[in-house]
């Protein structure tokens, strides 16, 4: 999933799908909490409202990527800036009060249950330069096997009783040649 070490457009279209998913999951999670502690709610009403803000942004930002490369693949466009800002949103970040894992902690302690994203989306890219590595090793490896074969067949044709005769009627005729112009 990367194209020379960088995160691509695929993946950061990915990423931003999970983002989304899990402050989905998470604002529902919200509304039907019964207590709602007022830090809770301006952490939430504040993060949510920022995310709101940024998707947008991070939207614009990787439509104009793929405008501006628009005859490479999304697989083949490097977008790590907006990778690591989507990432940033949603990377666990220990003790960082307002952060999307401790709300999500919080409404966990107060539901009585953690809150699991058990439907996030997956995947859905492949990694060009992996690929592009791999289809170079299955084919050097089809060549390599086709030298052995014909390396094989040489030598299975050199000692056979087919070579062999063709090698002795060979050597034979250039003896033979050697010897009638030397005597002619």
């Amino acid at each position: 999933m990367t194209i020379f070490g960088k995160h691509t457009l695929d993946e950061t279209r990915d990423l931003l799908a999970v983002a989304d998913y899990r402050f989905k999951e998470t604002g529902k999670a919200y509304d039907v909490l019964s207590t709602k502690p007022a830090d809770l709610t301006h952490d939430w009403e504040t993060l949510s409202a920022k995310w709101s803000k940024d998707r947008v942004r991070f939207r614009n930002l990787l439509l104009a990527a793929a405008f501006n490369n628009v005859l490479l693949p999304a697989s083949a466009i490097a977008t790590e800036d907006e990778y690591k800002q989507i990432l940033d949103y949603i990377q666990f970040q220990e003790n960082v009060k307002g952060s999307l894992q401790d709300i999500t902690y919080r409404i966990g302690q107060l539901r009585g249950k953690p809150l699991l994203y058990e439907n996030q989306p997956g995947q859905t890219t492949t990694d060009i330069d992996l690929d592009l590595f791999k289809e170079l090793d299955k084919k050097t490896k089809e060549m390599d096997a086709a030298a052995d074969a014909a390396k094989k067949g040489a030598k299975d044709a050199a000692f056979s009783n087919w070579g062999l005769m063709v090698g002795g009627t060979v050597l034979v005729t250039l003896v033979g040649t050697k010897i009638l112009k030397r005597y002619l």
